[in-house]
This record gives structure tokens, C-alpha cells and sequence, in this order.
């Protein structure tokens, strides 16, 4: 049984919910996600054959004036998705596959972050000598209660303390993504970064910017005082 490729440009190839059915494991792997988050600019792929098949997203970046391309890790944490039980010779064989796919089109690296929930990366982990995965760096995640009562019982007391108190000076809510609203949440975004003093990298582009003030999947919470936005998450 021959390998078959299938990919899609700005969109999942039709052959993928036949191996990987809905809902999406997590939102990185979403299809209406990827595009807000990169428009037509990102590709998916699936590699099947003989009952077993091997799914992944990238969005691959000019490099300079080369003419070659490299792939940063989407957003979030995503990574490829093998089907249950894949055999290794097929996924050896699979990721040689997908490693042609990039060699014609001028891809030459790609950096991978991997699900920490899904752990995804256990099923490449020790494939072949030359495969080596490296170790990240810690990654916290906690569960999201039902309810803010019981979400507040998880903090520590320090944290329920700081809490409160911000709870009674500010007001949370859903905010209208109004130009000045969006203008302010752009200032408090470079304020941090300059703040935590993070890399250039970190920046978002201005199309960026644009799809998540226009797409009504991306909603903006934000800590009122007086009718300014002092915080906000999208």
C-alpha cells in the first residue's frame, strides 16, 4: 500500500475527518481558528495509508532573500496528530514523507511545539536515532472549575486576596472591540512587552491585529475602571 498525501492550502484536505472526527482536540487545531489567526497563509496535511494516518498544520515564513522557507510553531500548542496505535514504520515513513513535501517546496527547518496535554509528541519520541526531541521548558496549565466559587477555592490565599481586591476596583466584562477600546488593548500589549522585556518575536503583525478585532470568534474580556481598559485577554 502506497502512501497517500493530501493537503490543503487555508484549509483541512477532506480526507482528514475520516480519520480525525470532530470536535477538534484542541482549539489550535481548529480550522476557523487557524484562519483568523493567519488568514490563507497556513497548510494542512494528512499522510494515510493501510488504516493509519498522520495529521499536522504549519504555516511556513520566507526566509530573508534566500528563496527558502522555514516553519515556526503555530499559535498555541498543536504539533502533529498520529491516529491511535499508529505503527512505527508507518510513521518513520509518514514524517519522510512529509519531509519531501517541504524539500519541494523550498521549506528547509521547522520548529515544533508540541500539545502538553495531549502529550502528542510520545508517539514520534524514539522513532529513529536521528529523531531527537528536545525538552521544554515547564509549561503550567490548570483545570477550569465550573463556577467562579470554586475556580476561587484553587487559588492560594495571597492570589484570592489580590483577586478580590482588583474585583472591587475594577469591573470584568466582555468589551466592545471599538478603534479606541482595540488602540488602548495595542498600547497595553507593547507596555508589557517592553516591560517583561520579551523578544522582538513576541510582536504581532498588524494583519494579526486586524482578524482578531474583526472576527466575532475572538472575544475581548476586559477590567473596566471609570470606562478605561486597564487589562484585556482575547
Amino acid at each position: 500500500v502506497m502512501l497517500k498525501v493530501h493537503v490543503g492550502c487555508g484549509r483541512h484536505p477532506a480526507p482528514l475527518r475520516r480519520w480525525f472526527p470532530g470536535p477538534e482536540p484542541d482549539p489550535f487545531f481548529d480550522e476557523n481558528i487557524l484562519t483568523a489567526l493567519y488568514g490563507d497563509r497556513w497548510m494542512s496535511i494528512v499522510i494515510e495509508e493501510d488504516g493509519h494516518a498522520l495529521r499536522h498544520a504549519f504555516a511556513a515564513s520566507t526566509i530573508g532573500a534566500t528563496g527558502l522557507r522555514d516553519i515556526e510553531p503555530l499559535f498555541g500548542y498543536a504539533g502533529p496528530l498520529a491516529t491511535p496505535d499508529a505503527p512505527a514504520d508507518f510513521l518513520i515513513a509518514a514524517l519522510r514523507q512529509y519531509s519531501a513535501v517541504c524539500r519541494d517546496s523550498g521549506i528547509v527547518a521547522e520548529l515544533v511545539r508540541f500539545n502538553p496535554i495531549l502529550q502528542n509528541q510520545c508517539a514520534l519520541d524514539g522513532l529513529t536515532a536521528d529523531l531527537v526531541l528536545s525538552e521544554p521548558k515547564p509549561v503550567v496549565y490548570l483545570p477550569v472549575h465550573a463556577d467562579a466559587a470554586a475556580q476561587m477555592s484553587s487559588y492560594p490565599r495571597a492570589t484570592r486576596n489580590k483577586v478580590r481586591a482588583a474585583c472591587r476596583s475594577t469591573n470584568v466584562r466582555v468589551v466592545e472591540k471599538t478603534p479606541d477600546t482595540w488602540s488602548r488593548l495595542r498600547q497595553l500589549y507593547d507596555r508589557t512587552l517592553e516591560a517583561t522585556a520579551a523578544a522582538s518575536h513576541w510582536q504581532l503583525a498588524p494583519d494579526l491585529w486586524d482578524r482578531l478585532q474583526h472576527d466575532r470568534r475572538f472575544v475581548l474580556f476586559g477590567a473596566m475602571q471609570a470606562e478605561q481598559l486597564l487589562a484585556g485577554a482575547v
